[in-house]
């Protein structure tokens, strides 16, 4: 662009009207003023949705902001910046001389309202997150039994997406018969099972259960529940194991991802129970050493951790004895379900995880094996030393528990794990 200049030095008046006029002109709309940034620190109890709709802004541009993946991981203590919204700054117009003529507002049409059957009951629901059969079920007016029935569900586990049928299949009409001439009986309404007072100071959860009716039956409060058992959300399921008390300082402390949900209800296994869930594994063990050169020791003491010999909720449910999640490489089918992790701090949190699914233990176990074939576990192929072996699968990153090999070590030595090492061939007789 060129210069203008002038011999006295001075901007001519022309191109100062022309400025001013330009600048009178200019929309609001073209100019901004940032607003200060804002930020937020989380709390217990605090989800990322609910922060976004907080300070009104969208959950991507949450996540966006804060360089985050996974909108369920968010840990007490993070630091949160609240993405701001430009705020416009109105410039007023100049007012003019020319006289307006007041425009009368159009005249509205009330359009009649859409004819709708009120008493109109819908046939299909489709589950959301947070959703139990139980909590479907009353919300219209069904028992948890009939909404099994018209689909033709064999346990209470339901998924994400997944399309409820709210009315019974129909079927052929009968003839009609001639009226009955007895008297009509009505039959009492039938309630929602109540939670039964336990003598323990934990709660198996069955169907028809709120968080709220167990609570009240054992004179504590949702909170403390909540507070008691880890839970983000008031969501439970038929089968989950709940504490009634607050768990002491040793409880919880070492617990692996893939038993956290059943290990409360589970620590009086009998021996015999034990040993029959290590004579089931250890001949896949075996064969996992002879294919692929896991140590079979290993293989054992991680399926007892994570499945807490085979009575875990994942393994009872999913057949999954390892804890393995379903990650974007499965294509498999797989069960969602809460789990304890911790972070690089050694700091606890719980998040709702997929697991993949298996149809019978030996695929769990053979996937198990192939999982550890990935690069990242490679220090551990072939490695006959458990000690060795149990340190370097936590360096590799298999489980976030800080304890994790101590823990596979300990159940190694309690149930001699190493007699299989010795029969695959993988270490020698010690006599």
């Amino acid at each position: 662009m060129k210069k203008i200049f002038t011999t006295t030095g001075k901007v001519p008046k022309a191109i100062t009207a022309a400025v001013l006029s330009l600048s009178i002109i200019t929309p609001a709309s073209m100019l901004t003023v940032n607003a200060a940034t804002i930020t937020y620190k989380v709390k217990s109890g605090d989800t990322l949705s609910a922060i976004a709709k907080k300070y009104k802004v969208s959950l991507t541009s949450l996540k966006s902001t804060n360089k985050m993946t996974n909108a369920n991981k968010i840990k007490v203590g993070l630091v949160l910046k609240i993405p701001s919204t430009p705020t416009k700054t109105p410039i007023k117009k100049p007012s003019t001389t020319a006289s307006k003529t007041a425009v009368k507002p159009a005249a509205t049409v009330k359009k009649p309202a859409a004819t709708t059957n009120p008493k109109a009951k819908p046939t299909t629901y489709k589950v959301v997150k947070g959703d139990t059969l139980s909590k479907i079920a009353k919300k219209f007016g069904l028992t948890v039994t009939q909404l099994k029935s018209y689909n033709s569900l064999k346990s209470d586990l339901i998924k994400i997406g997944q399309v409820l049928k709210l009315t019974a299949p129909t079927a052929a009409k009968p003839a009609a018969k001639p009226a009955a001439t007895k008297p009509v009986v009505k039959q009492p309404a039938v309630e929602a099972p109540k939670p039964v007072q336990p003598k323990g100071d934990t709660y198996k959860v069955v169907a028809g259960d709120t968080l709220f009716l167990i609570a009240k039956a054992n004179g504590l409060t949702v909170a403390k529940m909540k507070e008691y058992n880890h839970l983000t959300s008031d969501s439970i399921y038929a089968g989950q194991v709940l504490r009634l008390t607050a768990p002491d300082g040793s409880v919880g402390q070492s617990v692996p991802q893939g038993e956290f949900v059943d290990y409360i209800t589970n620590f009086n296994l009998s021996a015999q129970q034990k040993a029959n869930f290590i004579h089931q594994v250890a001949p896949e063990a075996i064969l996992a050493w002879k294919e692929y050169k896991i140590l079979p020791s290993l293989t054992i003491a991680q399926a007892i951790l994570e499945s807490y010999h085979g009575f875990s909720w994942l393994s009872v449910n999913g057949n999954n004895y390892f804890g393995i999640k379903a990650d974007s490489s499965w294509t498999g089918d797989y069960v969602s379900m809460p789990t304890r992790e911790f972070d690089s701090n050694g700091v606890e949190f719980v998040l709702t995880e997929k697991f993949r699914k298996y149809s019978s233990i030996h695929e769990s176990i053979v996937d198990h094996s192939k999982f550890l074939l990935r690069p990242r576990y490679v220090n551990i192929i072939g490695v006959t030393d458990y000690m060795a072996a149990t340190k370097n699968i936590q360096q590799d990153g298999y489980a976030t528990d800080p304890n994790y090999a101590k823990l596979l070590q300990a159940k190694i030595t309690q149930h001699n794990l190493t007699q299989y090492d010795v029969q695959a061939g993988a270490i020698p007789s010690a006599n």
